[in-house]
């Protein structure tokens, strides 16, 4: 039925420092959003998100494997974007830190809180050959259609679209959509 199950072998992501990010700080500059996932380490993700904010750019994280993040981490994310089983790893310190959360629930679409309105949004029609990078199609088209300056509700919209249509073929990379 095209699942996925994701094993993380951290490789070159596990000696990704916070350094690394200060190095590389003029990469931020002029920057409207930063997609970070938490299969970096969380101080190098810590800095990413402080050094993005530095830079006036909102903060989109992926968690993964999160069940170490800290209420203090999530003060430094503004869009976090968590499944169902991301979710309940970080349920009891999502009380309004973060600006908006979006759950995504596989086929059955995402659900959207913020601290002025929640809707649930249904998945795209499409069929699916491979559920791979659904959420990364889903995460890359929302933080594009938030810097072309539509709001969260139609960029939400579009993400669906992008995710849907990413299922629907095989492979992560071939299956995004341009």
């Amino acid at each position: 039925n095209g699942d996925s199950m994701i094993s993380i072998l951290t490789g070159a992501n596990g000696i990704f420092t916070p350094q690394d990010i200060c190095e590389k700080e003029h990469l931020f500059e002029n920057t409207g959003y930063c997609l970070i996932q938490s299969e970096i380490p969380l101080d190098t993700m810590r800095e990413a998100c402080r050094m993005a904010h530095k830079y006036h750019a909102k903060t989109i994280v992926k968690p993964s494997a999160c069940s170490s993040m800290t209420r203090e981490m999530l003060a430094d994310i503004d869009i976090i974007i968590p499944n169902e089983d991301e979710l309940f790893e970080l349920c009891s310190m999502l009380e309004c830190v973060i600006s908006a959360v979006i759950v995504t629930l596989r086929e059955k679409g995402c659900y959207v809180k913020t601290k002025d309105w929640e809707q649930y949004f249904s998945a795209a029609d499409f069929s699916a050959v491979d559920k791979t990078g659904a959420s990364d199609a889903f995460i890359s088209a929302l933080a594009s259609y938030l810097l072309y300056g539509y709001d969260l509700k139609k960029a939400v919209r579009i993400a669906t679209y992008a995710a849907g249509f990413c299922i629907s073929r095989e492979g992560v990379v071939p299956a995004l959509i341009d």
